[in-house]
Protein backbone atom coordinates (compact mmCIF):
# COMPACT_ATOMS: atom_id res chain seq x y z
CA UNK A 1 0.00 0.00 0.00
CA UNK A 2 2.83 2.39 0.82
CA UNK A 3 4.49 1.65 -2.53
CA UNK A 4 1.22 2.19 -4.38
CA UNK A 5 0.67 5.46 -2.54
CA UNK A 6 4.13 6.77 -3.48
CA UNK A 7 3.70 5.61 -7.09
CA UNK A 8 0.30 7.32 -7.30
CA UNK A 9 1.77 10.55 -5.92
CA UNK A 10 4.59 10.50 -8.47
CA UNK A 11 2.25 9.82 -11.40
CA UNK A 12 -0.27 12.46 -10.33
CA UNK A 13 2.27 15.22 -9.73
CA UNK A 14 4.34 14.22 -12.78
CA UNK A 15 1.37 14.60 -15.11
CA UNK A 16 0.36 17.84 -13.40
CA UNK A 17 3.89 19.26 -13.69
CA UNK A 18 4.06 18.35 -17.38
CA UNK A 19 0.71 20.04 -18.09
CA UNK A 20 1.63 23.20 -16.19
CA UNK A 21 5.06 23.40 -17.84
CA UNK A 22 3.46 23.17 -21.28
CA UNK A 23 1.11 26.05 -20.51
CA UNK A 24 3.64 28.17 -18.55
CA UNK A 25 7.35 27.25 -18.97
CA UNK A 26 8.38 29.74 -16.27
CA UNK A 27 6.67 27.68 -13.55
CA UNK A 28 9.08 26.07 -11.12
CA UNK A 29 8.70 22.43 -10.08
CA UNK A 30 8.45 23.29 -6.40
CA UNK A 31 5.43 25.53 -7.09
CA UNK A 32 3.57 22.51 -8.50
CA UNK A 33 4.86 19.79 -6.18
CA UNK A 34 3.90 21.89 -3.19
CA UNK A 35 5.47 23.30 -0.08
CA UNK A 36 6.93 21.42 2.85
CA UNK A 37 3.54 21.58 4.55
CA UNK A 38 1.70 19.98 1.63
CA UNK A 39 4.29 17.19 1.31
CA UNK A 40 3.98 16.57 5.07
CA UNK A 41 0.20 16.34 4.65
CA UNK A 42 0.63 13.76 1.88
CA UNK A 43 2.94 11.68 4.09
CA UNK A 44 0.48 11.91 6.97
CA UNK A 45 -2.35 10.73 4.74
CA UNK A 46 -0.29 7.80 3.46
CA UNK A 47 0.79 6.80 6.98
CA UNK A 48 -2.82 6.86 8.16
CA UNK A 49 -3.89 4.71 5.21
CA UNK A 50 -1.22 2.11 6.03
CA UNK A 51 -2.23 2.07 9.70
CA UNK A 52 -5.91 1.54 8.82
CA UNK A 53 -4.94 -1.25 6.43
CA UNK A 54 -2.96 -2.98 9.20
CA UNK A 55 -5.91 -2.73 11.60
CA UNK A 56 -8.32 -4.19 9.06
CA UNK A 57 -5.89 -7.00 8.28
CA UNK A 58 -5.65 -7.93 11.96
CA UNK A 59 -9.39 -7.72 12.52
CA UNK A 60 -11.99 -5.91 10.35
CA UNK A 61 -13.85 -4.85 13.48
CA UNK A 62 -10.85 -2.68 14.47
CA UNK A 63 -11.63 -0.40 11.53
CA UNK A 64 -14.08 1.35 13.84
CA UNK A 65 -11.11 2.56 15.89
CA UNK A 66 -9.59 4.16 12.83
CA UNK A 67 -12.66 6.09 11.67
CA UNK A 68 -12.22 9.04 14.09
CA UNK A 69 -8.65 9.47 12.87
CA UNK A 70 -9.84 9.52 9.26
CA UNK A 71 -12.44 12.20 10.05
CA UNK A 72 -9.94 14.37 11.95
CA UNK A 73 -7.37 13.96 9.20
CA UNK A 74 -9.92 15.02 6.58
CA UNK A 75 -10.82 18.12 8.57
CA UNK A 76 -7.13 18.96 8.90
CA UNK A 77 -6.61 18.70 5.14
CA UNK A 78 -9.62 20.89 4.40
CA UNK A 79 -8.52 23.54 6.91
CA UNK A 80 -4.95 23.52 5.52
CA UNK A 81 -6.30 23.95 1.99
CA UNK A 82 -8.49 26.89 3.02
CA UNK A 83 -5.57 28.53 4.82
CA UNK A 84 -3.34 28.10 1.75
CA UNK A 85 -5.99 29.59 -0.53
CA UNK A 86 -6.46 32.59 1.75
CA UNK A 87 -2.73 33.42 1.53
CA UNK A 88 -2.50 33.67 -2.26
CA UNK A 89 -3.46 36.42 -4.67
CA UNK A 90 -5.62 34.64 -7.25
CA UNK A 91 -4.49 36.73 -10.24
CA UNK A 92 -0.76 36.25 -9.74
CA UNK A 93 -0.13 33.23 -7.54
CA UNK A 94 2.00 35.43 -5.28
CA UNK A 95 1.27 36.18 -1.64
CA UNK A 96 -1.59 38.62 -1.14
CA UNK A 97 -0.94 41.92 0.62
CA UNK A 98 -1.95 40.85 4.13
CA UNK A 99 0.02 37.59 4.04
CA UNK A 100 3.08 39.28 2.57
CA UNK A 101 3.04 41.89 5.33
CA UNK A 102 2.89 39.17 8.03
CA UNK A 103 5.75 37.15 6.53
CA UNK A 104 7.80 40.25 5.76
CA UNK A 105 7.38 41.48 9.35
CA UNK A 106 8.60 38.12 10.67
CA UNK A 107 11.67 38.27 8.39
CA UNK A 108 12.31 41.85 9.50
CA UNK A 109 12.31 40.84 13.17
CA UNK A 110 14.72 38.01 12.41
CA UNK A 111 17.06 40.40 10.63
CA UNK A 112 16.93 42.90 13.51
CA UNK A 113 17.59 40.17 16.07
CA UNK A 114 20.47 38.57 14.16
CA UNK A 115 21.95 41.76 12.75
CA UNK A 116 21.83 40.44 9.16
CA UNK A 117 21.21 42.74 6.17
CA UNK A 118 17.80 43.00 4.55
CA UNK A 119 16.44 44.87 1.54
CA UNK A 120 12.99 45.61 0.18
CA UNK A 121 12.14 46.23 -3.48
CA UNK A 122 8.98 47.70 -4.99
CA UNK A 123 8.44 46.65 -8.62
CA UNK A 124 6.10 48.60 -10.90
CA UNK A 125 5.14 47.77 -14.50
CA UNK A 126 5.89 50.83 -16.63
CA UNK A 127 3.00 52.50 -18.50
CA UNK A 128 0.70 49.67 -17.55
CA UNK A 129 -2.41 51.84 -17.42
CA UNK A 130 -2.04 52.81 -21.08
CA UNK A 131 -1.46 49.17 -22.07
CA UNK A 132 -4.49 47.97 -20.12
CA UNK A 133 -6.73 50.68 -21.56
CA UNK A 134 -5.72 49.89 -25.15
CA UNK A 135 -5.80 46.09 -24.88
CA UNK A 136 -8.55 45.68 -22.29
CA UNK A 137 -8.64 44.63 -18.60
CA UNK A 138 -8.59 40.90 -19.40
CA UNK A 139 -5.31 41.24 -21.26
CA UNK A 140 -4.02 43.45 -18.45
CA UNK A 141 -4.75 40.73 -15.89
CA UNK A 142 -2.91 38.18 -18.02
CA UNK A 143 0.10 40.47 -18.31
CA UNK A 144 0.21 40.89 -14.53
CA UNK A 145 0.04 37.10 -14.16
CA UNK A 146 2.91 36.59 -16.62
CA UNK A 147 5.12 39.23 -14.99
CA UNK A 148 4.44 37.59 -11.61
CA UNK A 149 5.56 34.26 -13.12
CA UNK A 150 8.82 35.82 -14.28
CA UNK A 151 9.24 37.35 -10.84
CA UNK A 152 8.87 33.95 -9.14
CA UNK A 153 11.27 32.34 -11.59
CA UNK A 154 14.02 34.91 -11.04
CA UNK A 155 13.90 35.24 -7.26
CA UNK A 156 15.67 33.05 -4.73
CA UNK A 157 13.90 30.54 -2.49
CA UNK A 158 14.29 32.74 0.60
CA UNK A 159 12.87 35.88 -1.02
CA UNK A 160 9.31 36.88 -0.09
CA UNK A 161 7.30 38.23 -3.05
CA UNK A 162 3.75 39.54 -3.02
CA UNK A 163 1.30 41.62 -4.97
CA UNK A 164 0.72 45.10 -3.60
CA UNK A 165 -2.24 46.17 -5.68
CA UNK A 166 -2.69 46.90 -9.38
CA UNK A 167 0.53 46.50 -11.34
CA UNK A 168 2.81 46.78 -8.31
CA UNK A 169 4.73 44.01 -6.54
CA UNK A 170 6.85 43.94 -3.40
CA UNK A 171 9.84 41.71 -2.72
CA UNK A 172 11.62 41.27 0.60
CA UNK A 173 15.25 40.15 0.18
CA UNK A 174 16.58 38.58 3.42
CA UNK A 175 20.33 38.54 3.95
CA UNK A 176 20.80 41.07 1.17
CA UNK A 177 22.63 44.40 1.17
CA UNK A 178 22.24 47.32 -1.21
CA UNK A 179 24.63 46.12 -3.94
CA UNK A 180 23.27 42.58 -4.01
CA UNK A 181 19.71 43.91 -4.06
CA UNK A 182 20.64 46.11 -7.02
CA UNK A 183 22.17 43.15 -8.86
CA UNK A 184 19.07 40.99 -8.30
CA UNK A 185 16.75 43.82 -9.34
CA UNK A 186 18.72 44.65 -12.48
CA UNK A 187 18.70 40.99 -13.50
CA UNK A 188 14.93 40.89 -12.98
CA UNK A 189 14.44 44.15 -14.91
CA UNK A 190 16.55 42.92 -17.84
CA UNK A 191 14.77 39.56 -17.96
CA UNK A 192 11.32 41.17 -18.11
CA UNK A 193 12.47 43.68 -20.75
CA UNK A 194 13.83 40.89 -22.96
CA UNK A 195 10.77 38.66 -22.63
CA UNK A 196 8.09 38.77 -25.33
CA UNK A 197 4.69 38.09 -23.78
CA UNK A 198 2.12 36.71 -26.20
CA UNK A 199 -1.56 36.95 -25.21
CA UNK A 200 -4.12 34.87 -27.09
CA UNK A 201 -7.57 36.41 -26.80
CA UNK A 202 -9.42 33.74 -28.74
CA UNK A 203 -10.57 36.38 -31.23
CA UNK A 204 -9.00 37.63 -34.45
CA UNK A 205 -6.65 40.00 -32.59
CA UNK A 206 -3.84 38.59 -30.48
CA UNK A 207 -1.25 40.69 -28.68
CA UNK A 208 2.51 40.50 -28.18
CA UNK A 209 3.98 42.79 -25.52
CA UNK A 210 7.46 43.73 -24.41
CA UNK A 211 7.10 45.29 -20.99
CA UNK A 212 9.55 47.09 -18.76
CA UNK A 213 9.55 47.61 -15.00
CA UNK A 214 10.94 50.25 -12.67
CA UNK A 215 12.23 49.15 -9.27
CA UNK A 216 12.83 51.08 -6.05
CA UNK A 217 14.98 49.54 -3.31
CA UNK A 218 15.54 50.39 0.36
CA UNK A 219 17.77 48.63 2.88
CA UNK A 220 17.41 48.08 6.60
CA UNK A 221 19.47 50.47 8.74
CA UNK A 222 19.33 52.50 11.94
CA UNK A 223 16.85 55.02 10.50
CA UNK A 224 14.58 52.39 8.93
CA UNK A 225 13.75 49.58 11.35
CA UNK A 226 10.02 49.07 10.68
CA UNK A 227 8.29 47.56 7.67
CA UNK A 228 6.33 50.74 7.01
CA UNK A 229 9.54 52.78 6.97
CA UNK A 230 11.16 50.38 4.51
CA UNK A 231 8.10 50.44 2.27
CA UNK A 232 8.01 54.23 2.31
CA UNK A 233 11.71 54.47 1.44
CA UNK A 234 11.40 51.88 -1.36
CA UNK A 235 8.39 53.75 -2.74
CA UNK A 236 10.40 56.98 -2.70
CA UNK A 237 13.19 55.22 -4.60
CA UNK A 238 10.62 53.93 -7.10
CA UNK A 239 9.35 57.47 -7.66
CA UNK A 240 12.90 58.67 -8.31
CA UNK A 241 13.49 55.80 -10.74
CA UNK A 242 10.34 56.62 -12.70
CA UNK A 243 11.07 60.34 -12.73
CA UNK A 244 14.35 59.74 -14.59
CA UNK A 245 12.82 57.46 -17.22
CA UNK A 246 11.41 53.95 -17.40
CA UNK A 247 13.14 50.61 -16.91
CA UNK A 248 15.31 51.99 -14.08
CA UNK A 249 16.53 50.66 -10.74
CA UNK A 250 17.02 53.13 -7.90
CA UNK A 251 18.55 52.25 -4.52
CA UNK A 252 18.09 54.22 -1.31
CA UNK A 253 20.93 52.79 0.82
CA UNK A 254 20.37 55.09 3.81
CA UNK A 255 18.45 58.19 4.75
CA UNK A 256 21.37 60.57 4.27
CA UNK A 257 22.88 59.28 1.01
CA UNK A 258 21.85 60.38 -2.43
CA UNK A 259 19.88 57.71 -4.33
CA UNK A 260 21.74 55.84 -7.03
CA UNK A 261 20.01 54.99 -10.29
CA UNK A 262 20.84 52.67 -13.15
Amino acid sequence: MAACGVLGWLINHGLLLAAVKLSDPTTRARDVLGSRESVSSDLLELSLAVCIAVLVTVNPVLMVLGLPSVVLCRRYFMQAQLVAQSRIDTKTGLLNTATWQREATAELYRALHSGTPLALAVVNIDQFKAVSESAGPRVGDQLIHNVAGILKGELRDQDVAGRFGGEEFVVLLPGTGAEEARRISEKLRDHIASESIAIETGAHADFVFRLTVSIGIAVLNQSRRALGELLGAADTALGLARSTGYSKVCVLPDSSAEPAGS
